[in-house]
Order: structure tokens, then C-alpha cells, then sequence
């Protein structure tokens, strides 16, 4: 009775530490054993972008997906997922990655883990026709106090602005660059700032309908004047460092071998858009 006794006891142990091994593996881990993971795309270009076939494409999901398949992980399942939802559907384990052309902030730094950046990238604005208040910066904006500013909710375009001098109360934020973009046709704000990337690709759709580039544009700036780049990176889990760090290692390689700027081509970009800065040094800004 005692022998039997010990054999069970034994074999719920041996389950017992069996189990605690497999819930102990990483995120990078199970995604290594399953060939697989699941990354929030957010649904807008260049970013990322989904085809007549339902498949994803665009320049932060080709960098990713590139780097996942030399890593081994070669099944990419792509969630469609609003901006201001992406970081907390990492954090609630709904997905386990996220590419969408995120940019680096020290807040967002407290709450994810970076990859180190996979383009580096100045704002730009939308006017309408004529650039009418002849606004050419955020101070342009700023020191018209009857101008108005539209952007996407979570973007930092919003921050930037306000750095500069522009007022919470004459930002108007939206769901997304189309109901900003609608916002400024219809003539509610009068001007829509994103990314130059979001901005080139929106005005190509947008062209006819009396709206235009305000150019030149001087966006973020440093102490001395100087324009200051935002730079855009895949995110992880903070807990999920061994993933973040496997991940870089390729994106390392892929910047040494032409990939990652044929990428940047592949969408419009240059070398001028090739990052030049760690995550950490972002982050600690």
C-alpha cells in the first residue's frame, strides 16, 4: 500500500513539474515549436495592408514576417487591429507581437519591448488646396489661433504638435487618418498631421478632393532647431526580451545584406529612411 502510495505520489510530482516546464515556455519558444505566432497588424498604409486575398502585405509586415521566417517561424497570422488597441492586445496575450509602423516613446517604452527601429521617419501635413492659414509647421499652427489640427488618436503626431505649442483644445482627434482626412474635405479642422509615410500614401487617394501636401513642412524638433525623427520598431512583451533580442539579431543582418533596404524601396522609401539608432538610445530620449 505504502509502495503504491509513493508510485502515485511520484507520478502526479513528475505531471506536476512537467506542466510547470511547459507553462514556463517563453513566448519565443512556443513560437519556435509551433512554427507559428500571432502579430497585431494595424490595417493602414504603408504599414501593413490586406489584399483582394485577405493576406496582409505592407513595409512593417514584410520587415517582421522576413525576420520571423529566417528565425524558423514561418506561419504569420495577422490580426487587424485598431492603433489605439494595439499595445493592449499585446498586453492582454492576444496577439503576440505587433507591427504597425509604432513609433518609440519613453511612455510606450514602460509598457512594451522594442525591437531596435526599422525606419526612422519626419511628419508631415495635409491642408486644404491652396494651404490657405499657410501653415508650414507646428508653429505655423501654433501661433494662428484660429487654426485647427486633426490627427489619429495614438498617434504621436498629437504630442509633437502640443510640444510645439499647439493647444489640446484646437487638436481634434479621430479613429483613425480617413475620419481625419474627412474631417479636413469637410472642413472641421484645417490641417491633418501623420507620418511623411501615411501622409504619401493617403494623398495619392485623396488628390481630387482639394486637399494637398503643405510643403515644406518642419515637424518635431530638437533644442537647437534641428528636425528631430521619430523611428518605428516591432514590439514585444516586456517580459518576452529573448524574443525582442532573436528578433534583432536578424534585423541586423537583414540591414548588413540589403534586405531591410530593399524593403524600404520595395514601398516608396529611401536610404535616407534607414534608421540610424538603438532602441535603447530612443527609448532613453
Amino acid at each position: 500500500m505504502l509502495k503504491s502510495s509513493l508510485s502515485s505520489c511520484l507520478a502526479i510530482c513528475a505531471g506536476l513539474i512537467a506542466a510547470t516546464a511547459a507553462h514556463a515556455d517563453s513566448t519565443y519558444q512556443q513560437a519556435l515549436s509551433a512554427g507559428s505566432v500571432r502579430v497585431a497588424v494595424y490595417n493602414q498604409a504603408p504599414w501593413g495592408l490586406k489584399d483582394a486575398n485577405g493576406e496582409f502585405n505592407g513595409f512593417s509586415v514584410d520587415v517582421l514576417r522576413t525576420a520571423l521566417s529566417r528565425m524558423g517561424v514561418k506561419k504569420f497570422e495577422a490580426v487587424s487591429t485598431e492603433f489605439g488597441a494595439l499595445i493592449p492586445a499585446l498586453q492582454a496575450h492576444r496577439v503576440d507581437v505587433v507591427t504597425a509602423g509604432l513609433f518609440i516613446t519613453p511612455e510606450r517604452c514602460r509598457l512594451v519591448a522594442f525591437g531596435d527601429p526599422d525606419i526612422k521617419m519626419a511628419d508631415a501635413l495635409l491642408v486644404k488646396a491652396g494651404n490657405p492659414k499657410n501653415l508650414h509647421s507646428y508653429e505655423d499652427v501654433a501661433k494662428n489661433p484660429g487654426a485647427t489640427i486633426g490627427t489619429a488618436r495614438g498617434f504621436t503626431t498629437a504630442a509633437d504638435a502640443l510640444a510645439a505649442g499647439v493647444p489640446s483644445d484646437r487638436q481634434i482627434l479621430f479613429p483613425d487618418n480617413q475620419a481625419a482626412i474627412s474631417a479636413l474635405v469637410a472642413g472641421r479642422v484645417d490641417a491633418v498631421s501623420a507620418t511623411a509615410a501615411s501622409i504619401a500614401a493617403l494623398y495619392n487617394d485623396i488628390k481630387d478632393k482639394g486637399v494637398e501636401r503643405a510643403t515644406p513642412f518642419t515637424g518635431k524638433r530638437d533644442a537647437a532647431g534641428n528636425p528631430r525623427f521619430n523611428y518605428a520598431a516591432v514590439a514585444f512583451r516586456q517580459e518576452d526580451a529573448d524574443f525582442r533580442n532573436a528578433y534583432d539579431e536578424q534585423l541586423k543582418s537583414m540591414r548588413t545584406d540589403g534586405t531591410l533596404l530593399k524593403i524600404l524601396v520595395k514601398y516608396g522609401f529611401s536610404e535616407a529612411e534607414m534608421p540610424d539608432a538603438t532602441y535603447s538610445a530612443v527609448c532613453a530620449r
